[in-house]
């Protein structure tokens, strides 16, 4: 006859402690699970909560299950920490979170309104010309006069050269001079250079490595002024009037003044 095998489970019940709270409501003081057999890796716990006075269960009662878990209750609707196996819990603070971030707002590290600073305007080299097409000659003592404008200008002077384009036959009778007319000072370009050869078509410059080359044209490209145009540097205000005096010194040769320019440059 064969034999009944009978198995028995054993049932492990939580146990759970009641007190009565002020108000006269019951209140779980003790929450205790029993121990498990089967271990999942995680560490069991008990927790203990308390009601608060009056007895009003509005309080976020948070109720822990098994570490592992990490399974919550709360009766407020928000979780005060995390509770998951090596994890870190972020607790919040009138706002802020413990990583940096905050609920308040942006905050202002200015005091005393926005300040700026402007720097001076840079002056940028300048050029100013004229076309005046006017004659040259070709009587003895004729001077053909001719100007330009510097309108505004910041800082020092730092350089002046001169550019000519102008026709004569027998440059040698002519006597250019350039003068700012405002301060008086004037700077003689060319004066009784290449006697036989013709026209204009050169910049005078300090910087330049000789003087006229005396070919054809007698002036050509950048050539050494028979005065200074150094004599410029330095003034304050340049701004004004510009006079290019061309003077024919013998009769029957002339030619005519096509275009001039004078450029500044700053300190």
């Amino acid at each position: 006859m064969p034999r009944a095998i009978v198995l028995t489970t054993l049932v492990l019940l939580p146990v759970l402690t009641f007190g009565c709270a002020e108000g006269g409501g019951p209140m779980v003081t003790g929450f205790e699970l029993p121990t498990s057999d089967g271990d999942d890796g995680g560490a069991d716990t008990s927790i203990t909560t308390v009601a608060p006075t009056g007895g009003d269960d509005t309080g976020a009662d948070t109720m822990g299950v098994d570490d592992d878990q990490g399974v919550t209750d709360d009766d407020a609707g928000s979780t005060d920490a995390s509770a998951t196996d090596g994890g870190s819990s972020g607790a919040v603070t009138n706002g802020s979170t413990d990583d940096g971030s905050t609920d308040g707002g942006e905050s202002s590290s200015e005091a005393g309104g926005e300040s700026s600073s402007e720097s001076g305007r840079v002056q940028e080299p300048v050029t100013v010309c004229s076309s005046p097409g006017t004659a040259i000659g070709p009587d003895a003592g004729a001077v053909t006069l001719d100007s330009v404008d510097l309108a505004a200008w910041v800082g020092g002077l730092g350089d002046v050269n001169v550019e000519i384009q102008a026709t004569h036959t027998f440059v040698g009778d002519l006597t250019i001079t350039i003068e700012h007319v405002s301060s008086g000072t004037s700077v003689t370009l060319i004066q009784a250079d290449c006697s036989l050869e013709d026209d204009i078509d050169g910049t005078f410059d300090d910087a330049a490595a000789a003087p006229p080359a005396c070919g054809v044209p007698a002036v050509s490209g950048a050539v050494q002024p028979t005065g200074l145009l150094s004599s410029f540097n330095g003034l304050m205000d340049p701004t004004g009037s510009w006079q290019l005096s061309i003077t024919d010194g013998a009769n029957a040769d002339g030619g005519s003044l096509a275009m001039w320019c004078v450029e500044f440059s700053p300190v």
